[in-house]
């Protein structure tokens, strides 16, 4: 364990050495601001995959030893989702902030105590919406403001939609459901992606106005934010559609101006014209996964200092978020 810690960095934990946890542990200890002190994960198999691939931090079977002389910093949980509630008010307790992969609990009275526990004691949360880190999201985010802003043209719907080829070739029910199902693996990336295009902060601004659970593979859904904004929203893991996770879709302006984009760029619907493309912007050769969870990665260390969380979401984005998909997982048509 490093015998000393950079006094403009904070400590780091990642809790679960997955896919997921090794990727942002390998990104925390490449970036300014972040020293990443442990890797948690309960699993022997794990644990060794972790240091085959060469990590060089001490590796923990649990939590209490990895904290254990370490000063309070944040945490990077990368578990099952079913596990997020208790691995996260731990930490928050002990006056750790917390970085939780999405979704936040999948239950909303679970996401909205660890909000408050978290804003009780002034602790930085964020979830791993990626999307939000996208150039392309960015450019359309800075679109709509400059569009309000300038043309008083306000935006008036949203279609947005996250394809996945995983399970399109296969029919086990139970693979898929053990992630929570498309609603809750896709799905949320979707919604979250609405509420920051249109700063929604609060659950009452939000309203289904119908839903479809196609299965265990997709699911359609139209929610209303403001009462002037229309979300048509689409989530599918079974498609051969694309050849990677990829979002896409079309927003709408009051003035009938349509803007269409795509995982690499921006066009304006009626006349084709590409008005941003990503890889005429920074680290152009980057896959646009690898630049949005890089860029997430930074956000989080640069946060942490400035205490402000701002574009990420944080816990309350989350109950949002897990509130939503909870109402539509109770209410929607099912078709099997």
């Amino acid at each position: 364990m490093p015998s000393s810690i950079n006094l403009d960095s904070k400590p780091c934990i990642v809790v679960g050495a997955g896919k997921m946890g090794l990727l942002h542990g390998a990104l925390a200890q490449r970036t300014e601001g972040l020293d990443v002190m442990g890797i948690v994960d309960s699993s022997f198999q794990s644990r060794m995959i972790a240091k085959g691939i060469g990590l060089r931090t001490p590796i923990f079977s649990d939590i209490n030893r990895a904290q254990k002389g370490i000063a309070n910093g944040v945490a990077i949980i990368c578990t099952p989702p079913s596990s997020h509630y208790s691995i996260s008010k731990s930490f928050l307790e002990n006056d750790w902030s917390v970085f939780v992969e999405k979704p936040l609990t999948m239950d909303p009275k679970k996401s909205l105590e660890l909000h408050d526990i978290a804003e009780s004691r002034s602790l930085f949360t964020q979830i791993g919406f990626q999307q939000r880190f996208s150039p392309v999201i960015r450019f359309l985010k800075e679109m709509i403001a400059e569009e309000s802003e300038k043309n008083e043209d306000k935006l008036v719907s949203i279609e947005a939609s996250i394809l996945s080829p995983q399970f399109s070739q296969i029919e086990d029910k139970g693979l898929g459901l053990i992630r929570g199902g498309v609603e809750w693996d896709l799905f949320p990336h979707v919604i979250d992606l609405c509420l920051f295009l249109t700063d929604t902060r609060k659950l009452e601004e939000t309203s289904i106005i119908d839903s479809v659970v196609n299965g265990w593979k997709s699911i359609d859904s139209e929610i209303s934010i403001g009462g002037t904004i229309n979300c048509s929203l689409r989530a599918d893991w079974g498609t051969d559609e694309v050849r990677k996770v990829e979002c896409s879709g079309k927003i709408e302006f009051g003035s009938g101006k349509k803007v269409c984009f795509d995982p690499d760029s921006v066009t304006m619907a009626e006349s084709g014209r590409v008005v941003f493309h990503r890889r005429k912007g920074a680290n152009p050769s980057f896959e646009i996964a690898d630049q949005e969870y890089s860029f997430q990665m930074q956000h989080l260390a640069s946060s942490l200092n400035s205490g402000n969380s701002f574009h990420s979401a944080d816990f309350l984005t989350g109950w949002i978020v897990d509130s939503i998909i909870s109402e539509i997982s109770e209410v929607g048509n099912v078709d099997s």
